[in-house]
């Protein structure tokens, strides 16, 4: 029915007509209320109109629906290549995790199932001393990136850079904890060499290039030539060189 402005009862509305004509009135339209402000017709709820679909405030919050929101509960996984959707992430032993085995926990914040990063933390200790570590990766056009240590714990700071070389003498190799791709200016670490050296002495870290190593005489960088097997040197790449920070 529509009560217009004089009261007067029209039947049930298939179609409502122009609200400028019935300014202050309730109508029922499609067996729904609405009420006319003079510009525009409004539904309004009652209690057989509510519920998902119905386009009412009741069903949103904010005028969000339910969809937009992530879920509180942790979602349990097998394989973190598979968690690539917005919300709180667990895992034991799952396939692509930081490492190998024990529980993960952790956020994903998606673009798309293609674009997104992955934040996770073991539910136990990873680290020396009872220390946990702050893992993450990135999505790229579905490609996964490595898994990056994003807060380090005292343990890994303290013993990242250190290094026991490895190779034949006088051409050493040595891999960090953290890998390098490129060389750069202040790259520092902490040598023991697992060998003795008697001829120009080079380093090679992550499987870059062979760098020669260099201390200073007077005035001059000159190529190490001896070092004692065991012997534990600071070295710093500055210009091309590792540089020995003290020593031999």
């Amino acid at each position: 029915m529509l009560i217009d402005k004089d009261l007067r009862q029209l039947p049930n509305l298939a179609t409502l007509p122009v609200a400028s004509g019935y300014p202050r009135c309730f109508a029922v339209y499609n067996n729904v209320p609405v009420f006319s402000d003079g510009s525009t017709w409004h539904f309004l709820w009652y209690s057989g109109g509510d519920g998902s679909g119905s386009g009412l405030d009741a069903d949103l919050l904010d005028g969000l629906d339910s969809s937009a929101f992530q879920v509180a509960a942790t979602t349990t996984i097998t394989d973190w290549n598979s968690a690539v959707a917005n919300g709180a992430w667990r895992g034991n032993a799952a396939a692509n995790a930081p490492t190998a085995t024990g529980w993960y926990m952790g956020f994903v914040q998606a673009h798309t199932a293609s674009y997104l990063t992955q934040i996770l933390h073991a539910f136990v200790a990873d680290g020396a001393n009872g220390e946990s570590r702050l893992w993450r990766r990135d999505c790229n056009a579905g490609t996964w990136g490595a898994w990056l240590p994003c807060v380090q714990t005292k343990f890994d700071a303290d013993t990242q850079s250190y290094m026991v070389t490895t190779g034949t003498t006088p051409a050493f190799t040595a891999t960090p904890q953290l890998p390098v791709t490129s060389y750069y200016d202040g790259l520092r670490y902490t040598l023991r060499f697992h060998a003795a050296a008697s001829a120009a002495v080079t380093l090679a870290v992550s499987g870059l290039a062979a760098i020669p190593l260099k201390k200073l005489v007077g005035s001059s960088y000159v190529a190490v030539t001896s070092i004692p097997s065991g012997a534990v040197v600071n070295v710093v790449y500055s210009g091309g060189s590792f540089i020995v920070m003290g020593g031999l």
